[in-house]
Order: structure tokens, then C-alpha cells, then sequence
């Protein structure tokens, strides 16, 4: 059972009976510790990630979450250490880590101790900086593929309440969105769906930033290429753009199965996220 899974299964789509919901996180836990798999999406950071999710949303109560967590926090620590001075870790467990530590920073528990919370925004920062040396170098030789980058800039305009609203990062959004606003302008009548999908990610960006212009200039070239898009993959997450509600709704009962990834994209980088 994947992170997904368990929130698709356990949380999104049912009742929420407690002792099911801790039977069933019993599972996953036991399954990612025997496989000892430190991935987001099927080990140790999705699960503390998701117990920190669980408690922040009401869903279950552990008690003192922060000394539960003491463990992971570490391990994750070391590994993200490791991934810094790694010239090969790919950006999107960059990502990871980053939603790993936005959600432990953001919580409000009374028993939060101030030195962990600091190390998680230190952990933020060198990972935001390192995102921001590796695009700051395709700025010089003009390569920009996939979508790792418009996923870079979904889950900064998810930062925005973690108190590391810093000039540099600031400036290093405003550089790429102005830059994806002139390329897809130029380029929407020649778009595929791996296009179509970071069109996608960047109105939803500029939805949670409110940027009426990118909004607006995003939202078009989207439905103008609504074709394009494979709604099997991503269908299932609708942009409020007609009216001015920033939230965005998600319909559960139409995730793929084989989706889930691009699922728990979504739910850790979307800040007003309805659930139906």
C-alpha cells in the first residue's frame, strides 16, 4: 500500500472510523519498515509525512507527534544531507524533502520544540537554494525539459505560509513564471501533453500565488489545449477558473488507480485543496 492509496482508501472516500483508520496505518507502517524503503511515495518520508498530515487535519490524535517523529526527522536529516551534496538526486526528491519539512514547520502543536522547527526551516532553505543553483545554470545554456521545473514552482507557491518568503526565492519564481508565461504564449499552438500537464501545474501555481495575469493567460492556453491533456492521469483535479474561489477541487472517485504520484502532487502542494 502506497501513501496514495492509504489516503484515498482511508481518509478521501470513507467514514473515518479511528480504529480502522489505525489498523490500517499499522499496515502501512509495518510494510514500509520490513522493506525499509526510504521513498515518499511507499516508505519512511511518505509515512511521516502522512502522520504529521493526519494529525494537522484532525483525522487521528497521536499524543506527542514531535517525539513519535524524533526518529524519522533524523533519518530524513541525513538523507536530504546526502541528496544536497549529491549531483545526480533528481529534483522531485528535492520536492520530497521539501513537503516532508513544510509540514512538520507548519504545525501548531503546543509541544513543537523551537530547535527541531528551526532545523526544518534550515533543511528548507538549503534545499530551496539548491534548487535554485541547479535552474540559475539553465538560465546560461537555455535547457529547460520535463516538468520538473513547473512542479519547482507548484510547491513554492505552497511555501508561502512557512516564513521563507526570502528575496531570492522570490526573485527566482518571478524570473521562471515570467519565463513560461513568453514560452507557452509562444508555443500554445504547438503543444503536447507533457506541455499540456505543466500548463496545468502553472495555472494552479499562479491560482495559489494570486496573479490575475498569469491566471488569466495560463487558464487560456489550457482550455485551448484541453485536448491534450490525459485526463486518465490528471482528470480528476478541476481549477476553480471561471469564478475567483482560489481553492481547487479534487474528485476522488475518478483517480486512476495507476495515478497516484501525480495524486500526492496535488495534495502536498495545494494549499485550499476540496476534497470530493
Amino acid at each position: 500500500m502506497s501513501v496514495g492509496e492509504f489516503l484515498i482508501d482511508n481518509i478521501f472516500s470513507s467514514d473515518h472510523d479511528e480504529s480502522v483508520l489505525k489498523t490500517n496505518l499499522d499496515v502501512l507502517i509495518k510494510d514500509v519498515v520490513e522493506r525499509e524503503d526510504y521513498s515518499f511515495h511507499n516508505g519512511i518520508l511518505g509515512v511521516g509525512w502522512l502522520l504529521e498530515y493526519l494529525e494537522q487535519n484532525d483525522y487521528l490524535y497521536f499524543g506527542d507527534l514531535d517525539e513519535l517523529l524524533i526518529d524519522i526527522d533524523d533519518n530524513i536529516y541525513k538523507l536530504s544531507s546526502v541528496a544536497l551534496s549529491d549531483q545526480n538526486e533528481s529534483v522531485i526528491r528535492y520536492l520530497e524533502y521539501l513537503s516532508y519539512f513544510q509540514l512538520r514547520r507548519t504545525n501548531k502543536r503546543k509541544t513543537n520544540n523551537f530547535y527541531r522547527n528551526f532545523v526544518h526551516k534550515e533543511c528548507l532553505a538549503l534545499i530551496i537554494n539548491r534548487l535554485i543553483y541547479l535552474y540559475d545554470a539553465c538560465k546560461k545554456i537555455n535547457s529547460i525539459e520535463g516538468n520538473d521545473l513547473p512542479l519547482t514552482l507548484l510547491k513554492i507557491s505552497s511555501l508561502t505560509n512557512t516564513g521563507l518568503e526570502e528575496y531570492r526565492m522570490e526573485e527566482f519564481f518571478f524570473y521562471w513564471m515570467e519565463y513560461f508565461c513568453e514560452y507557452y504564449s509562444n508555443k500554445q499552438k504547438d503543444l503536447d501533453a507533457r506541455h499540456s500537464e505543466n500548463v496545468l501545474f502553472l495555472l494552479i501555481t499562479a491560482i495559489q500565488y494570486d496573479n490575475p495575469y498569469w491566471v488569466g493567460l495560463f487558464s487560456q492556453i489550457l482550455y485551448d489545449n484541453l485536448e491534450l491533456l490525459d485526463m486518465n492521469r490528471c482528470g480528476f483535479v478541476i481549477p476553480s477558473l471561471i469564478n475567483s474561489d482560489p481553492s481547487i477541487k479534487m474528485d476522488v472517485g475518478s483517480v486512476n488507480p495507476l495515478c497516484m504520484e501525480i495524486l500526492m502532487i496535488f495534495v502536498v502542494n495545494i494549499k485550499n485543496l476540496k476534497i470530493k
